[in-house]
């Protein structure tokens, strides 16, 4: 990752947070990988949290977030919806308020 040459160069680390996208209901990202296979290609950077971004809904990424939770080595984070869908209340009728009282309780805390 770009990250290390950079922490390597100025002799210096700083937090990384690193976030995937689950296409659709089979758990793989953009780029096909598996859960686990994302965590393995980005591992070596040392992340501060990785997690899940606007790929899914709450319901829908618990399960892998549940599944990275048991194989990370540090925080994990998730954004479902993240953007418009719960950020805009003019576009879809649900404010960040009620969109933040949809995740709640939904997914897994470790």
């Amino acid at each position: 990752m770009f990250a290390n040459q950079v922490f390597r160069e100025r002799e210096k680390r700083v937090p990384v947070m690193v976030s995937m996208s689950l296409v659709d209901d089979s758990g793989r990202t953009l780029s096909g990988q598996t859960v686990e296979a994302f965590y393995a290609s980005i591992r070596h950077a040392r992340p501060m949290t990785v997690g899940f971004n606007c790929g899914a809904g709450p319901e829908q990424m618990a399960r892998y977030l549940e599944r990275l939770s048991g194989i990370v080595e540090c925080f994990t984070h998730a954004y479902p919806n993240a953007g418009l869908s719960l950020l805009t209340s003019s576009v879809y009728g649900t404010g960040w308020l009620s969109g933040s009282r949809a995740v709640s309780g939904t997914l897994p805390v470790r």
